[in-house]
C-alpha cells in the first residue's frame, strides 16, 4: 500500500493510485452492493471500514488541491450513488454528507 510522491506531481499521483486501489476494492464488493437481503445501514458500514480506509490511506501526509479534493468526492459520491442504487438522470438532491 506503498504511496508515490515525487516533486513533479506531488500527492496528486498518490491520490490517483488511492483512487484505483480504492475502484478495484469496490469493485470486487459488488455483490454485497448489489444484494437486495442487506440493509442499506450495512452496505454503508462496509463501505466506511474497508473502502475508505484503502481510499485514504496515507492521506495525512497529502498536500491535498482543490482538484484532487474534488476528484475524491466525484468518486465517493459515484460509489454511494451505486450503494444507494439511484443514478446522477435520477435527479436527486444529495442525501449523504461527505463532509
Amino acid at each position: 500500500m506503498g504511496d508515490v510522491m515525487n516533486s513533479v506531481e506531488g500527492t496528486e499521483a498518490d491520490v490517483k493510485q488511492r483512487i484505483g486501489i480504492a475502484r478495484g476494492i469496490f469493485q470486487m464488493l459488488s455483490k454485497i452492493w448489489a444484494a437486495k437481503d442487506l440493509s442499506k445501514v450495512l452496505k454503508i458500514e462496509v463501505f466506511e471500514v474497508l473502502f475508505l480506509s484503502s481510499l485514504l490511506y496515507n492521506s495525512e501526509t497529502w498536500v491535498i488541491k482543490a482538484t484532487s479534493r474534488n476528484r475524491l468526492k466525484v468518486f465517493e459520491m459515484a460509489c454511494l450513488r451505486k450503494i444507494e442504487g439511484v443514478s446522477r438522470r435520477d435527479r436527486i438532491t444529495q442525501r449523504f454528507r461527505t463532509d
